[in-house]
């Protein structure tokens, strides 16, 4: 019984890993994409006001 509940334990420390990382993996794409977006908009307005 204990190996069971020691197995069950690491397994959900794995999944809660994992989750944490897919996570912070979106969130930093998401971070990246946007102020891709956003730098690239700002880019256009200097470029805009140069003219």
């Amino acid at each position: 019984m204990e190996n069971m509940t020691s197995s069950y334990q690491w397994s959900l420390i794995i999944t809660v890993l994992i989750g944490t990382l897919a996570i912070v993996v979106n969130i930093v794409l998401w971070t990246k994409y946007i102020y891709g977006r956003q730098a690239k908009e700002l880019e256009n307005i200097l470029n805009e006001t140069d003219e």
